[in-house]
């Protein structure tokens, strides 16, 4: 297929709402023309079809725009989905909407002021961590008992909090190994999937025709 006719997605490597996307366009087998955006100088093309100038953006060939991480996975997803990843009845889906919900919400905030505390050195890093505490252990608990958050398979659930649940782990993972057990072995087990291991990053950032 000519990249053409290709939906573009405007992407940062660094992004975990990026990384989110990537692994279900992948999954779900949708080329795409890949355009790494450098945050600081963001492409005019990007801003005249998503305004709020945010990654992942996906401009679809009809030219149609999708500019929140979590509607590209469902779009993804809806496209092709081989593994059944939304579950019977859709209810891998539906534990994906309510984990989705807090990962970006309750846990999103503290998560960032807590992997950046040196970017905030009037924030309490240990509250901020603690406020980060009572998601993981909803997680943690759910994980006690099968391998991934819906079940025995990776599903629609796993995906979307990955990212964010992996960067968070790097911070201080002697600490986060011993308090979150079965999320560590959970994260171990979502990178070694095919899925994770598929997506790569080091992209370029995208050349465009700078504006007069």
């Amino acid at each position: 297929m000519s990249s053409i006719n290709l939906p573009v997605l405007y992407a940062n490597d660094s992004c975990p709402y990026v990384f989110r996307a990537r692994i279900a366009l992948m999954y779900s087998g949708i080329e795409v023309e890949h355009r790494e955006v450098d945050l600081d100088n963001k492409p005019p093309s990007m801003l005249e079809v998503s305004p709020k100038g945010t990654v992942p953006t996906l401009m679809l060939s009809d030219g149609s725009v999708i500019d929140e991480s979590w509607d590209i996975v469902r779009w993804a997803i809806g496209q092709n989905d081989p593994e059944n990843w939304i579950g019977e009845n859709n209810a891998a889906l539906a534990l994906a909407e309510e984990l989705v919900e807090k990962n970006d919400g309750e846990f999103g905030e503290p998560s960032m002021y807590y992997k950046f505390a040196s970017y905030y050195p009037d924030r309490d890093v240990l509250q901020d961590r603690s406020d980060c505490e009572p998601f993981l252990d909803e997680l943690e608990n759910r994980l006690s008992k099968q391998p991934f958050t819906y079940g025995s398979e990776i599903s629609a659930a796993d995906i979307p909090i990955f990212p964010a649940v992996s960067g968070f782990s790097k911070i201080e993972p002697e600490w986060f190994a011993d308090r979150f057990p079965n999320l560590n072995k959970w994260l171990d087990r979502m990178s070694a999937s095919p899925h994770v291991q598929c997506v790569k990053f080091g992209h370029t950032p995208w050349k465009f025709e700078q504006a007069n």
